[in-house]
C-alpha cells in the first residue's frame, strides 16, 4: 500500500471516529431533551420546524423536525412530506438513519424555540379565557346575589 493511500485511510479512520462520537453525543442529547420535556416539563404540545423544503408548481417535498405524540408519549420526530404520497412518513429521531440525524440536528434549537413559542401562545390563550370566565362568573354571581335579596 502506498504511503498516500495509508495516510488517506488513517485520516478516514480518524474522521469516522470523530463522527461516530459526535453522533453518539447527539443521540444522548436528544434522548435527554425528550426526557426533560416529558418528565420535568410535562410538555404535551406539538411543534415543528422545516429542515429542508423544495417545491415547484406540481410537487412539494419537505423534511421537518417535530415534537409530537408517538405511541404513548411525545418524542422528537423526523417527518418526510411529499405531495405525491398519501400521507407523511414519520419516525422518532433516534430511529432515523445517520444522514437524517445529521441533517436535522442543526435545527434542534429551532425546534426547542418552536416548542417554547407554542407553550407561550397557549399560556396567553389560557390567561385570556380565564379572565373572560372570571368576568362572566362575577356578573352571574352578582346577579344571583341581587335576585336573592329581592
Amino acid at each position: 500500500m502506498s504511503k498516500d493511500m495509508s495516510s488517506a485511510l488513517a485520516r478516514v479512520r480518524d474522521s469516522a471516529r470523530v463522527l461516530n462520537q459526535l453522533c453518539d453525543e447527539a443521540a444522548e442529547s436528544v434522548r435527554a431533551l425528550e426526557e426533560f420535556l416529558a418528565n420535568e416539563c410535562s410538555v404535551g404540545i406539538e411543534a415543528s420546524v422545516i429542515v429542508w423544503s423544495d417545491s415547484d408548481s406540481y410537487h412539494h417535498e419537505s423534511i421537518n423536525l417535530c415534537y409530537d405524540r408517538w405511541a404513548s408519549g411525545f418524542r422528537v420526530l423526523v417527518e418526510w412530506e411529499d405531495t405525491q404520497m398519501p400521507e407523511a412518513e414519520r419516525k422518532p429521531w433516534a430511529e432515523c438513519r445517520r444522514e437524517d440525524k445529521l441533517l436535522t440536528l442543526p435545527k434542534l434549537l429551532g425546534l426547542i424555540e418552536a416548542i417554547e413559542n407554542e407553550i407561550n401562545s397557549r399560556v396567553e390563550e389560557a390567561r385570556k379565557a380565564i379572565a373572560e370566565i372570571k368576568k362572566l362568573t362575577s356578573v352571574t354571581t352578582k346577579a344571583g346575589e341581587q335576585n336573592a335579596t329581592k
